[in-house]
């Protein structure tokens, strides 16, 4: 995918305003942080900042919230748990 993109003074710093279609495909998000790398021929790279289970708080409280209670797995009626344990 390209696209060209045009370097821009705010304030001391610079910035380059990145298509939507770019944002959309990385999965990108507004507040996003980003490493920035310097390729000795001049290529800069940028590379998300994910953390880990980053996401977990917030899909924990959106099933909370929607009184989802029933547990995902089931884990009473199983192969090995039938065959294997005696009750």
């Amino acid at each position: 995918m390209k696209n060209t993109a045009t370097l821009t003074r705010w304030g001391n710093s610079f910035g380059i305003r990145i298509p939507k279609n770019f944002v959309t495909t990385s999965h990108a998000h507004a507040g996003e942080i980003f490493e920035i790398h310097l390729k000795p021929d001049g290529r800069l790279i940028l590379t998300p900042i994910k953390k880990p289970r980053g996401d977990w708080t917030a899909a924990f409280n959106a099933n909370t919230n929607a009184n989802k209670d029933e547990m995902l797995i089931n884990t009473l009626e199983n192969d090995f748990d039938l065959d294997e344990w005696t009750w």
